[in-house]
């Protein structure tokens, strides 16, 4: 090999290098943010949404904004619907989420089963 030819190939050989550690730095970068969505990681916040196999129930008569929205579906929108329709009448079933704006039936399809409805009972 001649001189140019040495450091043509020694270029190549760089470059391909660089690009096999740059593929491995978003590869592991990408994991992070997937498993992470946001800098709250960082300071030990994430909370992640809770999954239809983990069967936890969040009762829409006492659930707070922060509960409301760890359930797929949920956001802070919507959990502010819920509990502002809680406060103009308390739930007495599941299938009154129906009657809040933005909960359509797909949409309570989805999120019906991670809630029950405890009514609170006035002894006389």
């Amino acid at each position: 090999m001649t001189g140019n030819e040495k450091i043509i190939f020694s270029v190549i050989v760089a470059t391909f290098l660089a690009g096999l550690i740059i593929q491995d730095y978003y590869k592991s970068t990408a994991t992070l943010t997937q498993s992470c969505p946001t800098s709250s990681c960082a300071i030990g916040l994430y909370e992640p949404e809770i999954k239809a196999s983990q069967k936890i129930s969040v009762d829409l008569n006492t659930a707070t904004v922060d509960e409301l929205i760890k359930i797929p579906g949920v956001g802070t929108t919507l959990a502010k619907k819920i509990i502002v329709y809680r406060e103009e009448h308390p739930f007495k079933s599941v299938n009154e989420l129906i009657e809040i704006k933005g909960i359509g039936e797909r949409t309570f399809l989805q999120i019906r089963d991670y809630f029950v409805v405890t009514v609170e009972t006035q002894d006389k």
